[in-house]
């Protein structure tokens, strides 16, 4: 699994071992039959079920997120990571493998990099967050304020000024003709032009209905009042 569930288990199995008055949590709808049975398999043969607790899917986590001190994120490939952001927003210190190529967190702000399956590296990175205020509280501000610039950015005026741009003059976005990526592009452009056609064809139709309707109601009046109703 790309989530890479092992390595968070063993994680925070250790972690839980050094700190027996600390819990761990879980969360997340695991990929198949097998990786189920083996998350419940793994929580009962360490006795783990009043300190690891494991939760399938759930559509808010907020009060999950407001009682974390730590952050666990054991990804091995990740595309984005909304649950980075998430995190971030709420100011909670991150550990994390290292997926250099991340946005959110190319600039390592509030976040502990691990080498990826290095369990005892987790362990000592989210063991040092709990016992140092200091690096808690640290780490927490830079989490915050690292995740505002994602927030408060424009992405549809971004999207719309480079499908605008690609309009006007193709090569100002792709200069390789051969890039693999042209296609995709180009893909995306023409049902970019071909929607704003048709939301332009639709406001005209709904003009048309709009003026229809006035006349027709214009002419049912005239004609009430011309017979006396």
């Amino acid at each position: 699994s790309a989530k890479n569930y092992y390595d968070a288990l063993d994680i925070m199995r250790q972690v839980l071992e050094k700190k027996p008055q600390a819990k761990a949590l879980m969360i997340g709808q695991a990929d198949a039959k097998k990786h189920k049975r083996y998350i419940k398999q793994y929580i009962k043969a360490y006795r783990l079920q009043e300190k690891l607790i494991w939760q399938d899917y759930l559509p808010d986590i907020s009060e999950y997120y407001k009682k974390a001190k730590v952050f666990l994120f054991t990804s091995i490939m990740e595309g984005w990571g909304l649950v980075l952001a998430e995190s971030k927003l709420y100011g909670i210190p991150l550990v994390m493998m290292d997926l250099p190529y991340l946005e959110l967190t190319k600039n390592q702000q509030g976040t502990i990099i691990i080498p990826p399956h290095n369990i005892q590296a987790g362990v000592q990175a989210i063991s040092n967050i709990l016992e140092d205020a200091h690096l808690y509280n640290q780490l927490s501000d830079e989490a915050y304020h690292s995740i505002i610039p994602f927030v408060e950015y424009n992405q549809k005026e971004a999207c719309q000024n480079v499908f605008h741009s690609s309009l006007i003059d193709k090569k100002t976005v792709i200069d390789e003709e051969k890039n693999k990526a042209l296609l995709f592009w180009e893909t995306l452009v023409q049902n970019y032009r071909e929607g704003k056609y048709r939301r332009d064809v639709l406001r005209k139709i709904l003009r048309t209905i709009k003026l229809y309707q006035q006349l027709v109601l214009t002419l049912f009046h005239f004609n009430r009042k011309k017979n006396g109703q």
